[in-house]
């Protein structure tokens, strides 16, 4: 009972509406009472085809005479023919509410499937910078495919187990109102086959982790290794790559042959005892419990229908168990994402900025030992350009990622206009942030709407006005199809500076008050670098733009309003370049090396 309420919970937990188990549960017991009644209807069948023409019902007894009362009581005369009409009806109903039951089961499989996926990839879109940083991609991939599909069919398994229960119980029922003590001797046989399955059912449970484990490992393991296919090339690592993807489908395979092996045992164990427990019933029916023929046959007609179904229900239970590890995979999976829900606890509109952006004794630490950012105090005016500069790993990316509020400060406050960053709205606050990263993650679609991702409303003329700022028109119009052309899987069809230019562009169509660009220059050509420095001068000036850069190559930011410079999580220096090449400090120093 308490496996069953677990199940029960974890299915809830994921998603399964309540009203699907007692619909399903509905289905099997109607199918199974009219079944056991049209099989109930064949002992006083028998017993006319072999009593005298003239026998009167009032000379049958037992539950032949009580079938008979109660087909007499509805006003049906009682002969052969009626008979045989009544029990033909009641099995043709019968497969009315099986049908309804197999077409249920997967509507209600698919329905569960789709609405899990659904709920994991809206959860994981809003999880934190954090928990999606930390999450192997594989492993979510492998979740939301492979374990889904199969806590979907652990769902329907669960279901099918307890309307086989059901059934069995109801036969059962039936077995004890013709003879309860056979009936006791036969429970005796099937429990004490239960007992002897059960460390069976243990391992199979066990083994079912491993399983869910060996499929998140290769999941991961392929999702990593058919990106760095040219890496793997150039550094000659076919063959050591080939040998670990060996080691992992190997653990999947003995993994999933050990559970197969486990299920033919329980199917090899469970058949000789349901024999027995017909051979007990034939030879103690008459001999000992005084049953005539027509009951003894109608017995093991029932039985033999009850054994079936409790073979199936041993075996349909251990495949529940089976996926139990995947049951739990997705579950925790869905909790872990649901704890890791990124706050979204403003509710002031914004518009954009007036005064500046502010940075007050804030703090950032990714982990206990080691903090990113240490008492930031920095102002950024609006309409400005602003430069973000320092050491690899000094800090710079993580400065930018908390204006959309991508990370939130341990310490301290950032203030947009005197209002506190956490207290405005992050829907608003992120449309009026564009953010142009250095590696761009480019998504299958066509020129047209990767330019347009989040601004459906844009015209094409505004479209194309983006793609000529950035230097993305002129290599888009020459494709055959223009604008409608696909990029291909993450870019594939477009080289470094064609990605990072038509990101540009996606950029330079929103309507955000703050452009963040980290090193926009860096896959760029000599042309389209100036071009890009010339266009960012102009928004500054024409659009109003606030535009904040990390840079890495130095020598191009001379133009800015501002540098700040960072250095082991600390602001090391402030100032425009004019001022700054005036003292000596890690920017004046790196442009003396780099000249």
């Amino acid at each position: 009972m308490e496996t069953i309420t677990k199940f029960y919970r974890s299915f809830k937990a994921i998603g399964l509406p309540s009203k699907t188990i007692p619909i399903v549960l509905l289905l099997y017991c109607f199918g199974t009472l009219f079944e056991s009644a049209g099989i109930g209807m064949l002992l006083p069948i028998f017993e006319i085809i072999n009593a005298p023409n003239d026998q009167n019902i009032a000379n049958y007894s037992g539950l032949s005479k009580t079938i008979m009362d109660a087909v007499a009581t509805i006003g049906i005369s009682i002969n052969l023919q009626n008979l045989l009409a009544i029990s033909f009806s009641l099995f043709l109903l019968r497969q009315i509410f099986i049908y309804t039951r197999l077409v249920y089961l997967p509507k209600t499989k698919g329905n569960f499937i789709k609405r899990i996926r659904d709920r994991a990839f809206s959860r994981y879109l809003k999880a934190d910078t954090a928990y999606q940083d930390s999450t192997p991609l594989g492993k979510i991939i492998n979740d939301l495919t492979t374990e889904v599909d199969r806590a979907g069919n652990a769902a329907i398994k669960y279901m099918v187990v307890g309307g086989q229960i059901l059934n069995a119980s109801i036969y059962i029922i039936i077995l004890t109102f013709m003879s309860a003590k056979i009936t006791l001797s036969v429970l005796l046989i099937i429990c004490f086959s239960t007992i002897i399955l059960r460390k069976l059912f243990k391992k199979v449970r066990s083994t079912s982790f491993l399983i869910s484990g060996a499929n998140r490992d290769l999941s991961t393991f392929l999702a990593e290794k058919i990106k760095s296919t040219r890496l793997i090339r150039l550094c000659s690592n076919e063959n050591l790559e080939t040998v670990k993807i060996e080691n992992q489908t190997g653990t999947q395979r003995d993994n999933i042959v050990n559970m197969q092996i486990f299920l033919a045992r329980t199917s090899v164990i469970i058949e000789p005892i349901f024999v027995l427990s017909v051979f007990v019933l034939l030879f103690t029916s008459k001999k000992f419990f005084g049953l005539s023929t027509g009951e003894t046959g109608l017995f093991i007609i029932i039985l033999l229908r009850i054994i079936p179904i409790i073979k199936e229900l041993v075996e349909n239970s251990q495949s529940v168990i089976a996926l139990y590890g995947s049951l739990n995979a997705v579950e925790t999976r869905l909790e872990e994402m649901n704890q890791a829900k990124e706050r979204r606890d403003g509710g002031k509109i914004f518009h954009g900025i007036r005064k500046s952006i502010e940075f007050k004794n804030v703090s950032f630490t990714y982990d206990k030992n080691r903090r990113t950012l240490k008492k930031i105090n920095v102002k950024i005016l609006p309409k400005q350009i602003t430069a973000v500069v320092g050491p690899t790993g000094s800090g710079k990316s993580t400065f930018v990622d908390l204006l959309p509020r991508l990370r939130e400060p341990d310490e301290g406050k950032i203030l947009f206009d005197d209002n506190i960053l956490s207290s405005l709205d992050i829907t608003t606050l992120r449309k009026k942030i564009a953010y142009a990263p250095q590696n761009p993650q480019i998504i299958n679609t066509t020129f047209l709407e990767y330019i347009a991702y989040g601004n459906k409303d844009k015209s094409m003329s505004s479209i194309e006005r983006s793609a000529r700022l950035s230097g993305a028109h002129e290599f888009i119009s020459k494709k055959p199809k223009g604008y409608k052309t696909f990029v291909g899987e993450d870019g594939g069809n477009l080289s470094g500076g064609q990605r990072q230019k038509i990101d540009l562009a996606r950029v330079l169509l929103r309507d955000a008050s703050i452009l963040i660009f980290d090193e926009p220059t860096s896959h760029l050509d000599l042309k389209s670098r100036e071009s890009f420095l010339k266009t960012l001068r102009k928004l500054k000036t024409k659009i109003s733009k606030t535009i904040i850069i990390i840079a890495h190559d130095i020598q191009k930011i001379s133009f800015v309003d501002k540098i700040i410079v960072i250095k082991n999580g600390k602001i090391a220096k402030i100032g425009s370049h004019k001022k700054l090449i005036q003292s000596k400090n890690w920017y004046s120093e790196t442009l003396k090396q780099n000249k």
